[in-house]
């Protein structure tokens, strides 16, 4: 009899023990749901504060293609503080600007956009700062916002998401221009022949038309 209770006794042991370690779980898992939502609760708040709303958008350049001639000197893509939106200090003391670069995710769209840049054959340094505040379209999700210094002039793109029909993009082989017809204008339109393309800066806003060549 003594050996059955002993026995039933050191049974119940482990039953216990998963019970103890059942509800210490349960409790450190609602601890860290709490303090998750507590946290989505306080960047909720302070995004209805600053008046901020985060939109999922493009923001890129790429100087080594669309201006070969030029060498950028620093830029920065409204108060976002997403890396890439601004070089860093580091890069901007020594010199070492990004002549490229791709960011997409949630951003605070742009009020403005500062670049500063120099035409490598003349040796001019140039700077601009584009009112976006009063050029982006309302919505502008998913869509990508692109910009190309070319000699003296800054010019801004916001490519949608809008498809074009028929497409008017020209064969592969013949799509890129080269020489004298490698504009701006031309060169966005080649890379992106198949949205709707609006040309924000210089100028009022406007559909991008860019006649065969």
């Amino acid at each position: 009899m003594h050996l059955r209770i002993h026995l039933l006794s050191s049974n119940t042991t482990p039953y216990r023990a998963t019970g103890f370690l059942l509800a210490n779980y349960t409790k450190v898992i609602l601890q860290r749901v709490a303090r998750y939502l507590l946290f989505i609760t306080l960047i909720s708040q302070a995004a209805c504060a600053t008046g901020t709303d985060l939109t999922l958008h493009t923001f890129e350049f790429n100087a080594m293609w669309d201006s070969p001639d030029v060498t950028l000197l620093d830029y920065r893509y409204g108060d976002t503080k997403q890396p890439g939106a601004r070089p860093s200090n580091y890069m901007r003391e020594i010199g070492k600007i990004a002549q490229q670069t791709q960011i997409y995710g949630a951003m605070v769209r742009g009020d403005d956009l500062y670049v500063k840049w120099r035409v490598k054959s003349t040796g001019e340094v140039f700077e601009d700062t584009v009112d976006l505040k009063s050029r982006l379209p309302r919505n502008i999700a998913n869509n990508r916002l692109r910009f190309i210094a070319n000699g003296h002039n800054l010019n801004v793109y916001l490519v949608t998401t809008e498809k074009i029909f028929p497409n008017p993009c020209p064969p592969l082989e013949s799509r890129f221009p080269k020489g004298d017809l490698a504009t701006p204008d031309n060169r966005i339109f080649a890379k992106y022949c198949s949205q709707k393309i609006m040309k924000l800066y210089p100028g009022k806003p406007r559909l991008l038309k860019v006649v065969a060549y």
